[in-house]
């Protein structure tokens, strides 16, 4: 093999490499998805500890999924735990094109967004229980929704309707890009509002 050839092969496997890489809100993408899943439940501990909140322990993957996630609770409880990234699919498709764009995010766009997600969660056949809960954990990695504290502010105040089955949920924001802030944002979202 000469080196035009040796060349022209590393350049296509840079090329394969590229595309299979996701380009748009990718912080926390992962190939291994358990891996993933529970490195974002990490995140939200960290950030809980770091709050003052009793954070989850014992956090492991769950073969036959749903939930993604198990761990155990303050009390030594198991809790399930499911994970969701909230993500415009568009745009990741658009961005893998190689486009630069953003989705823009409302606060009502939002709400509307972790509305459907909850639905969505709440409707699977949840394995492996009883649990003393179902955590949600939604994360986004979205550009517009970093720092952006009308959507904090929004969704503390937001009563979503009760799921039948989870009992806590999370939203996770991106990572603040400012250099002082260590955590990540994380609101609990209130589910108490009824069907």
């Amino acid at each position: 093999m000469g080196l035009d050839e040796f060349k022209k092969i590393k350049k296509g496997m840079r090329q394969m490499l590229s595309d299979l890489t996701r380009r748009y809100a990718a912080h926390h993408d992962w190939p291994n998805k358990p891996t993933k899943e529970c490195n974002i439940v990490h995140t939200l501990c960290e950030s809980m500890k770091a709050m003052g909140d009793t954070p989850y322990n014992s956090i492991a993957p769950f073969k036959e999924d749903p939930p993604d996630c198990i761990a155990t609770d303050h009390g030594g409880n198991r809790v399930g735990i499911e994970v969701r990234e909230l993500v415009s699919q568009k745009m990741i498709e658009s961005n893998q094109k190689g486009k630069n764009e953003l989705a823009l995010w409302s606060s009502e766009k939002l709400v509307i967004e972790i509305g459907e997600i909850l639905l969505e969660k709440d409707a699977k056949d949840y394995k492996g229980g009883p649990y003393s809960d179902i955590a949600l954990v939604i994360h986004s990695d979205e550009p517009t929704i970093a720092n952006r504290h009308e959507f904090v502010s929004t969704l503390r105040n937001h009563v979503f309707d009760k799921p039948r089955q989870i009992g806590t949920a999370f939203f996770l924001f991106p990572f603040d890009p400012h250099p002082q802030v260590r955590i990540r944002p994380y609101v609990k979202l209130n589910i108490s509002g009824n069907h």
